[in-house]
Parts: C-alpha cells; structure tokens; sequence
C-alpha cells in the first residue's frame, strides 16, 4: 500500500470531515497531498542537481587527467589547454556542489514535514478510534490508520540524501603561522564547534519525534491486531474500558 492508495484513502476521507486530511490540516500550512507533492518535487530537483554535478565531476576528472598525461609527455601546450578548462569549469563545479547542498536540505525539510503532519493525522485517528463508531466507518478508520502507518514507514526507510562532503582545511597550529592566520584558525573553529551544536540540538528534536512516532505505531500495530481479532467490533473507548457498539449509538467521527 504505496503512496498513491494512502493519498486515494486521505481525498475519499473527505466524506467524513473527522476523518478528512484537509481539515485536520487546517492548522498547517499545507494539506497532506500538498505536502506530498512538495516532498516529491523535492526529491526531482535533488536529483536533477546531484546529476548535474555528477556531470562536471566527470568532466573535470577527464580534464584532470589529460593534464597529468600532458605534463608526463612534457607538452607544454596541451598542458596550457587543459589548465585553462580545467579553471573555467571550477566555478561551476563549486556552483553545482551547493546546490546539491541546497537542495539536499530541501528534501530532507519537505519530508520532515510531511512526516510531522502525517504524525498529527494518526495521532487524531487515535483519538477517533475513541468514539463510539458504527461498523463502515471503523473499517475506514482501519484503512486511513493502516495506510498512515505505512507511509510514516516508507519515508523512514528512504536514503538520506547526501551533501558534497569537503576536507576540513589544517587547522593545527603551525610554527609559521601568522597572527592573521591563527585569528582566521580561531573563527573557523568557532563555526565548526557552532555547526556542532546545532546538529545537536536538531538531533535532540529528531529523538523527541521519533519518540513520539514509534508511540503512535505501536498503538497502530495493537489497534490493527485487535481488529484482527474482533473484526468489525474491536475494543474501542478510554484506555482500560472495552466498550462495543451498541445499535443506535454509533454515529460518524466529529458528530
């Protein structure tokens, strides 16, 4: 159950408005497919950036070894060729490695936020599963939990995309160090150890989430075992009650 059923079930929850992704989303910025559809343009303009360096660093190879082949040979000329392309094309290296960069970062927000609101969507499911329901709409809260779930999955198996990782310049303290280079050594390690905090603390939120999340999947799993069990009517109220629908009590979610 990919991506295309979970977005089919979310738009036909439009019928049941506590069900719909639409209004639980109405607090966000986007709607769940909207933020689908971000996450997968995303993913498009990393992968046209990524290529496109794959390019220039094939090319630069090439040209890097036709210079080493013409200094080997002693051909001056052939060398000055070489050498000059290998100057124009260095720019533009550079300008396609951030934007890998760039757009490396991109995807990773885009799916972070659709992960956050596909949490917030399960975790309102959660709560539906609360009410009293009558036997179709439980079996399309079944559907709408099972599907979340999977997609949370999905994206959590995803590859993270990769930045262009640069060598860290020498920052050892040398004895023919300049004071300018020592003050310019100090900064650069001032920003390494600012780039380390942050990491953690942005680290530190992914924990708190993935807390939160592997909560919700664990009620996810229970909850689809009990429907295994009981079928269409599963345990369902406060935790610790096991109440059933009664006829006449049931009543669609948000009612």
């Amino acid at each position: 159950m990919g991506l295309r059923r979970l977005t089919l079930a979310m738009m036909a929850a439009a019928c049941f408005a506590g069900l719909s992704p639409g209004s639980l989303q109405a607090q966000e910025e986007f709607t769940i497919p909207e933020l689908e559809g971000l996450f997968r343009g995303a993913e498009a303009a990393y992968e046209a950036a990524f290529e496109r360096l794959a390019l220039l660093t094939s090319q630069g190879d090439r040209l890097d070894q036709t210079f080493a082949t013409a200094l080997a040979a002693g051909d001056e000329e052939a060398m000055n060729a070489a050498f000059g392309e290998i100057r124009l094309l260095a720019p533009q290296r550079r300008a396609a490695q951030n934007r890998v960069e760039e757009k490396a970062g991109e995807v990773r927000d885009a799916r972070e936020r659709l992960l956050e609101a596909l949490r917030n969507y399960l975790e309102d499911l959660r709560l539906q599963t609360l009410d009293v329901l009558d036997p179709d709409t439980q079996a399309q809260l079944e559907t709408f939990i099972r599907d979340t779930g999977f997609r949370i999955q999905e994206l959590r198996t995803l590859d993270d995309p990769q930045g262009v990782l640069e060598p860290l310049p020498n920052l050892d303290e040398e004895i023919t160090d300049s004071p300018s280079d020592l003050r310019n050594k100090a900064n650069m390690l001032d920003f390494i150890a600012g780039q380390w905090e942050a990491q953690l603390a942005y680290n530190q939120d992914q924990l708190e989430d993935l807390r939160r999340e592997q909560d919700l999947l664990r009620w996810r799993r229970d909850f689809l075992a009990d429907r295994g069990r009981f079928g269409d009517q599963p345990p369902v109220g406060p935790p610790g009650v096991q109440t059933v629908p009664q006829p006449g009590q049931a009543q669609p979610p948000g009612a």
